[in-house]
């Protein structure tokens, strides 16, 4: 699984090329408190596209710092205290709205955290440490991620009914009576290419018959349109078919 990480404030393609860069924070007035500071990261969409489907698993990590005493220059080595009230909070700010929404809030133990959401469509993100609820450490937030695109769900796999072949699937959310194209190809390398646009039922399920080659493979999948700002463009599962035995099978 690829590991992204994006910088406070800088988004350009210049610092997020190969190298891991931090999304960090310190808190930015302590006052008599200890400064903290979150360190984020997040790991790249499972189809490996950099697009999360509809009801996909978005992973965080965040490791958050503190100040060893009141003379302590960041970046800071020491642990906070693990406290019960103390917590690490997952904000999302959707596409076309400036407001933030808490998605997930964990019991700030120790100094590395796991926090997950799923994928609604197109967001950016941020982390934010609570602060010591009895030590005196201030409260801090990470920089917001990159947008991280997010796109309707498609589904879809070949299935065999009465000795054929059908790609079927149902798209979430809210796809009734909408187009669904399915798109083939012929080689792993090949350009896929449009072979059939069906409606969707009221519900948002469709299915369309494909077949297999005598030779080879056949590669399936289907695809919906973007809706902007909230999804992009979004790509149902890949199965492949072909003949075995003169049999047509699909995996």
């Amino acid at each position: 699984m690829r590991l992204q990480r994006v910088l406070v404030g800088v988004l350009g393609s210049a610092l997020l090329g190969a190298l891991p860069v931090a999304l960090t924070s310190s808190s930015a007035d302590a006052g008599a408190a200890l400064a903290s500071n979150v360190d984020g990261k997040y790991y790249g969409a499972p189809d490996g596209n950099d697009i999360w489907r509809y009801g996909q698993k978005i992973r965080f990590e965040a490791t958050v710092t503190v100040q060893c005493d009141a003379s302590d220059s960041y970046p800071y080595d020491c642990p906070p205290v693990d406290e019960t009230g103390d917590t690490i909070s997952l904000q999302r700010q959707m596409a076309g709205s400036t407001a933030w929404r808490t998605v997930n809030t964990k019991q700030a133990s120790g100094v590395t955290a796991t926090i997950t959401t799923t994928s609604v469509g197109n967001a950016i993100y941020r982390i934010v440490y609570s602060g010591g609820t009895s030590r005196a450490y201030a409260g801090s937030e990470s920089g917001t991620s990159p947008r991280l695109k997010g796109s309707r769900n498609p589904g879809g796999r070949v299935v065999t009914s009465h000795g054929r072949l059908y790609y079927r699937g149902d798209v979430n959310p809210g796809w009734g009576r909408k187009v669904v194209t399915i798109q083939k190809k012929s080689c792993a390398s090949c350009a896929w290419r449009k072979y059939k646009s069906v409606r969707t039922s009221r519900n948002g399920s469709y299915s369309v018959r494909v077949g297999a080659p005598r030779r080879g493979k056949w590669f399936w999948r289907s695809t919906v349109a973007a809706a902007s700002p909230r999804f992009v463009r979004g790509y149902g599962n890949l199965w492949t078919t072909r003949t075995v035995y003169g049999r047509a099978v699909a995996s």
